[in-house]
């Protein structure tokens, strides 16, 4: 895990995983996702909470444990609470305007396929090609996605923290369930 500015994180994921979480998000259902200030090709945000998501699964049982150690490592805390998880697929064109993530701690997004960093305000770090990096940031900060100039592929999520005077060797997970 590594500090690129005060409480903006990035965290590599194994180039391995990248090209079978692209294969399992193209498998799952979704559809277009058009609100005031966002137009997404395809995501799973307005899917069934019970729909199958195997991109999830897959990344919960080969990158979620590595990434947990990490940031709870580096924040000096016992827990981590994800509170939810989608995918969007952006095509030419497609965006996400300023937007906030009020209900956690961090909003945390995982580049499968894309040219830039999700813009967040106030921050002027930057990356090309940040395929395989998980990029977390306070949830408050306002942040947006212009529009896609090629296909974009994310996974993001929602998570809370939990500190206590409490010993780093015992970390817990908490995860919606399977079927979320």
């Amino acid at each position: 895990m590594k500090e690129v500015e005060p409480y903006i994180f990035i965290h590599r994921i194994k180039k391995n995983h990248i090209n079978k979480l692209i294969k399992l998000v193209h498998k799952s259902g979704g559809s277009y996702l058009k609100q005031d200030a966002c137009r997404v090709s395809k995501s799973d945000w307005n899917s069934p909470k019970d729909m199958k998501r195997p991109y999830w699964i897959y990344f919960k049982k080969y990158c979620l444990n590595d990434f947990t150690v990490d940031l709870l490592t580096t924040l000096k805390s016992h827990r981590l609470h994800i509170h939810n998880y989608w995918y969007q697929i952006y095509e030419q064109g497609d965006y996400h305007g300023s937007h906030t993530h009020p209900d956690g701690n961090f909003s945390h997004v995982l580049y499968l396929k894309s040219e830039n960093l999700t813009l967040i305000k106030k921050s002027k770090y930057k990356m090309k090609n940040p395929e395989g990096i998980i990029l977390t940031f306070p949830g408050f900060l306002q942040h947006c996605s212009p529009p896609a100039k090629q296909q974009k592929i994310i996974i993001s999520f929602n998570s809370s923290i939990g500190i206590e005077n409490r010993n780093l060797n015992n970390l817990e997970v908490s995860l919606p369930a399977d079927d979320y």
